[in-house]
């Protein structure tokens, strides 16, 4: 499972994209979102638009253009794929596919929505799309134009003002794309502005994460340094090729002491001891002092 989870990160989402994208701006962080969601849109625009040709036979035999606008949605999920896992794009490549696959999106569906003249059926998928731009992680004003642009080309298309209000039913689904469209944009003003705050709060937790960073790469160099100069205290060599010393503390720092004192009087020589409790700075601290005592 662990193997599976592994080989689907790395080559199914790209994930080595998005962990060593350096933010450096909100543009870098919508760019890693971006990436993150590539490959589910790009699984959808392949495959969940297919089931619906049959459908459109039905309902338009004669409009070929329904089914090359279907099958353009699965073409352009194809190229972005491509792109995707070649990496032929580098900087932005997460920004610029998905602002691609969106503008596809947007102009089928509202060329399908209109060439049907506003049909019923047509509505609901057309809703679907424009309350679905609210997730994608793009700049309000972006996405406020995919979102009054298709509208635009939906009415344009359609001739709305003519042929729609002639059927009620129509006027009414009418009625509720225009609701969804005001709510879409405003939702996307209030969704990037919630992302750009968290933008900005996981900025300040960088700072201070890379603030910690160098205050503990400096304290980590300084117990380093600190290490050597006890490793300095410990006798280098035995004044008897019988007696072995070896000394290796359970951290960096120790709290153990040992010294070979040679008596010059007599010819013999001692060991001293000591064990000073517990480790780390303030034993190491004191097994300097004894040393100084001892000498």
């Amino acid at each position: 499972m662990l193997r599976f989870k592994k080989w689907f990160l790395k080559y199914i989402i790209q994930s080595d994209l998005t962990d060593n994208l350096k933010i450096i701006s909100y543009q870098n962080e919508l760019n890693r979102q971006c990436l993150r969601f590539i490959p589910f849109i790009n699984l959808i625009f392949i495959f969940a638009w297919l089931p619906y040709i049959p459908i459109d036979k039905i309902l338009h035999p004669y409009f070929s253009y329904v089914f090359w606008l279907r099958v353009g949605l699965s073409v352009a999920g194809i190229l972005s794929m491509l792109v995707f896992y070649f990496r032929l794009i580098s900087k932005n490549m997460g920004i610029k596919l998905v602002l691609f696959l969106g503008i596809y999106l947007v102009l089928a569906t509202s060329v399908l929505t209109g060439l049907s003249k506003g049909g019923i059926v047509y509505f609901g998928g057309y809703l679907f799309v424009i309350m679905s731009l609210i997730l994608i992680p793009l700049r309000f004003y972006i996405l406020w134009i995919l979102i009054i642009g298709g509208f635009g080309i939906f009415l344009f298309i359609s001739h709305i003002f003519v042929s729609t209000f002639n059927n009620i039913f129509t006027r009414y689904s009418f009625s509720d794309l225009r609701s969804a469209v005001m709510v879409s944009l405003l939702f996307t003003f209030l969704v990037d502005k919630i992302r750009y705050k968290s933008y900005l709060k996981s900025c300040e937790l960088e700072k201070e994460r890379n603030f910690l960073k160098q205050q503990n790469d400096v304290l980590a160099a300084e117990l380093n340094m600190a290490k050597n100069i006890q490793e300095n205290m410990m006798p280098s060599k035995t004044p008897n090729h019988k007696i072995s010393s070896l000394y290796k503390p359970m951290s960096q720092l120790g709290g153990d002491f040992f010294d070979f004192i040679t008596f010059t009087d007599s010819g013999k020589f001692g060991v001293f001891l000591s064990d000073v409790s517990g480790h780390g700075v303030p034993a190491a601290f004191i097994t300097s002092m004894i040393k100084g005592f001892l000498l």
